[in-house]
């Protein structure tokens, strides 16, 4: 109401002006009061389900509050002596609105409950026909399932003569469950040693359990291929995660492929970025790269006349960690580069054609097509398309590899397998009875576990977590030796492996034997590493304390026991930690630290990965420990906590 009109009213007027307000604001609350009371009811008449209040504090000032309210109405009662026409005001609204006014019970209105919220529970794992229903291949909805016992002797009829020589110079004598399984399959097809198949052969997806022999079952298909080219081109393409892995991968391919006349590279970053590209100029001088996805990235984008068109294979080895990197979009780069049509056409962009493609002698086949088709839609070469078929396609075959391979079809429709079968090594007793029966597991990877494999896991109060490590390490019964221990971060193991040599400095006043402990972590330059794993095969260095940075593929076939310090977060990690030992059917042991307060995840995490009833559980012989064993243990490990607090109280304060 503005200004001038209050001016020119009269007190009777303002009067009759102020009932009306009052008698509005007095119906607001009224209700204002009927939502309430609806809101008690409804949570009054909630299933039993419900949770009791949470607290004594909680219930009363929920009574207050509800006590508050019913005065509030009783103040709004006693207003009730208004003018005739303030009541007529307030009746004409009730009747407008549409809302019904609920009487509530006084036992209603003071619930002693609340709503419960729905508990945390795990996604269970997708039936194979929903996994089908979104786009995951058949092939990988029902994996051929190849018993890890399942061992042969060398001689297979697709290996030729030289390689089996080659083979059995370097000790191998008979092949793994995962070798027999893949390599008759990459290499008994018809067009096998075609180096531009047709029709393309199929892709493989191969889980199978760290140390199995999955390196050498892409390795030796690849040498058998290769090996009876005649023009030299880049024909094979691994990519690793890891420097330490490509390294690793490249020691074992240049031992087999020795004397067959391949050339091989690795793009790793180690060398300078002018030495790598001085082996890969247009007319091709390698046969086979290995190579971290960065740097191959970093070549495909400036290394002039860098083509993928001649691949013959493409592996990915440790597939769930790399499908899992999206770093400068790597995975469509490289479908991208080899498929035709698309590479094509991102040369016309880059006004690179003639440098990509030299001449046409030197071009795959389907490029070859690609480009005519290209020029035909450009008006240089009218008519083309009559003689070449609709798309010309890849001669691509794909070999995906881990322990953990992942089947989230988001994930494997990116690959854009063709006609791919899914090969899983595991255990006889982990074996479906039924090809329809649902998986057991409720995630959504596939792994493999050693069957040498012991699983042992402590459970004990955080404070108690060194304790128990330097009880493995000192006092049980066999002292362990032989170690990769792993921690949840490099911090970590920095500070552990301090720990570990400040127990030592205390030990050895007492003359007692040494243990040497070193760190290796992704702070380490490459020859560091080198070295510091050289040491660990020589028996030079006991413990290696390390990150995650190690758990991957890493062959170190000295390793006795795993330890994990800090708890995996999550299975596939745990299967890539304990695969360090106990591999190429070897013994090994390994030991989870759980703390108390993880034992429930822990437990849980095992339970739904079928491995809880194989974990043996250790606890620390306090007891049956001698008394003067048990306390120099805990003297010296207090002695070193002292001095490692001092030291980082000594760094913070310089800080």
């Amino acid at each position: 109401m503005s200004a001038p009109f209050i001016a020119f009213c009269t007190i009777e007027q303002l009067s009759h002006i102020s009932e009306k307000t009052i008698a509005k604001q007095r119906y607001l609350n009224k209700k204002k009061d009927c939502r309430k009371k609806r809101k008690i009811a409804a949570i009054a008449s909630a299933p039993k389900k419900a949770v009791p209040a949470l607290n004594k504090d909680a219930e009363s000032s929920f009574s207050e509050s509800s006590s508050d309210d019913s005065d509030d109405s009783d103040d709004d009662e006693e207003e009730e002596s208004v003018e005739e026409e303030g009541e007529k005001d307030v009746e004409m609204h009730e009747e407008k609105t549409d809302e019904p006014v609920i009487e509530v019970s006084e036992e209603a209105s003071e619930p002693s409950f609340l709503t419960r919220f729905p508990a945390p529970s795990t996604i269970t794992q997708a039936s194979r026909r929903d996994l089908a229903a979104q786009g995951l291949p058949e092939g990988l909805a029902r994996p051929e399932v190849v018993p890890v016992s399942r061992n042969d002797r060398l001689a297979l009829s697709c290996i030729s003569a030289n390689t089996e020589a080659r083979l059995k110079s370097l000790g191998v004598t008979e092949w793994f469950a995962v070798q027999t399984a893949i390599i008759p399959k990459l290499l008994e097809h018809p067009s096998a040693y075609d180096l531009y198949p047709t029709p393309p052969p199929a892709d493989v997806c191969v889980s199978a359990p760290t140390g199995s022999g999955k390196t050498l079952s892409y390795v030796v298909p690849i040498v058998e291929v290769l090996q009876r080219r005649i023009t030299r081109r880049l024909r094979a393409l691994i990519i690793l995660p890891t420097r330490d892995l490509v390294m690793q991968v490249r020691e074992t391919l240049e031992a087999v492929s020795k004397g067959s006349g391949l050339t091989i590279a690795s793009l790793t970053g180690q060398q300078s970025f002018t030495h790598e590209q001085s082996t890969l100029p247009i007319e091709s001088k390698v046969d086979i790269v290995i190579a971290t996805p960065g740097r191959l990235i970093d070549h495909m984008d400036q290394t002039p006349g860098f083509t993928l068109q001649h691949l013959r294979f493409l592996v990915i080895d440790e597939a769930d960690r790399l499908l899992s990197q999206s770093f400068q979009e790597w995975l469509p780069r490289i479908l991208n580069a080899i498929d035709p049509i698309q590479s094509v056409q991102e040369k016309n962009k880059n006004d690179q054609l003639n440098a990509g493609f030299a001449a046409p002698s030197a071009m795959h086949p389907a490029w070859l097509q690609a480009s005519r088709l290209q020029s035909e839609r450009t008006g240089m070469l009218p008519g083309i398309s009559s003689i070449l078929p609709v798309r010309p396609t890849n001669t691509v075959q794909k070999l995906l590899f881990s322990a953990t391979l992942t089947r989230d079809p988001a994930k494997i429709v990116a690959l854009d397998l063709r006609n791919a079968s899914f090969v899983s090594v595991e255990d006889a007793e982990n074996d479906q009875k039924d090809g329809d029966a649902e998986q057991p597991k409720d995630w959504q990877d596939s792994f493999a576990l050693p069957s040498t494999l012991k699983e042992h896991m402590m459970v004990m109060p955080t404070s108690e977590k060194p304790l128990h490590l330097l009880h493995l390490l000192y006092t049980s019964e066999d002292p362990l030796r032989q170690v990769l221990c792993f921690t949840k971060s490099v911090e970590s193991a920095k500070r552990l492996v301090k720990l570990l040599e400040f127990v030592e400095e205390a030990r050895k006043k007492r003359g007692k034997f040494s243990l040497t402990v070193r760190e290796y972590s992704g702070d380490l330059r490459g020859g560091q590493r080198a070295k510091l794993l050289e040491e660990f095969k020589q028996r030079s260095v006991d413990v290696l304390i390390c990150s995650d940075v190690i758990s991957r593929g890493i062959d170190l076939p000295d390793v006795r026991n795993v330890i994990s310090y800090d708890v995996p977060i999550d299975m596939a990690k745990y299967v890539h930690r304990v695969g360090r030992t106990a591999r190429a059917g070897r013994q090994g042991d390994s030991y989870t630290l759980v703390e108390d307060q993880e034992a429930r995840h822990f437990k849980s995490m095992m339970r739904r990965a079928g491995r809880w009833e194989k974990i043996e559980k250790v606890r620390m012989p306090k007891t049956t420990l001698p008394d003067h064993l048990f306390v120099q243990l805990v003297q010296d490990y207090q002695s070193a906590l002292q001095k490692l607090e001092a030291q980082y109280s000594h760094k913070r304060t310089e800080q």
